[in-house]
């Protein structure tokens, strides 16, 4: 009996960049997108990659477009953690800084058991180019959140307990409700008396 053929490598269709959709596609994707974003965040905190999930893959190339242009807008606001609310409409206090890309790349090296990611292998995932995918994995390196892997040109997230927390998206997350807190009173200190 002849050995048998390992079966081929399947690959994942690529969605198309941004750059190179027709201005018809780019069109129905960025209303696509954003109502689709406005609704999820509606229900409450989301991962960027729960946001991502949802959405058609011929038009995932627009996803990062979008983002960051609610981001920008101030419809939108990253929590930390990659994770993203809706801003309520009211002045803000603090400016509110994200970065879509990093928060993409981030938990998407988050996402997957594997050992490390390469460049290659994020910008063909995540329908970004790879100057996008260096600028953000640069990013992410110098805040110390992620990490070279062990393969050549592999990055992987620095801590593996914050990759989980990363995994687990922003469903089922326990803020801690400060005001219910009794506040202890110090020795010599003056209260409301």
């Amino acid at each position: 009996m002849p050995p048998r053929k390992p079966p081929a490598a399947r690959k994942t269709p690529r969605p198309p960049l941004y750059t190179r959709m027709t201005a018809a596609a780019r069109a129905v994707a960025r209303h696509t997108i954003r109502t689709h974003i406005r609704e999820c965040l509606q229900r409450g905190p989301h991962a960027v990659l729960e946001l991502r999930r949802g959405i058609a893959q011929p038009m995932l190339g627009a996803f990062h477009v979008m983002l960051e242009e609610m981001v920008r807008a101030g419809e939108i606001a990253s929590i930390g953690h990659g994770v993203y609310v809706q801003v309520p409409w009211m002045p803000q206090t603090v400016p509110v800084e994200a970065s879509p890309l990093a928060d993409l790349v981030l938990a998407t090296l988050a996402d997957t058991t594997r050992p490390g990611h390469t460049v290659a292998q994020l910008a063909q995932a995540l329908a970004l180019t790879h100057a996008q995918v260096q600028a953000a994995l640069a990013s992410l390196e110098t805040m110390g959140l992620i990490e070279p892997g062990r393969g050549a040109g592999q990055y992987r997230p620095a801590s593996p307990r914050m990759a989980a927390h990363i995994r687990r998206g922003a469903r089922e997350r326990v803020f801690a409700d400060v005001a219910g807190h009794d506040t202890p009173v110090l020795d010599g200190e003056v209260g409301d008396e």
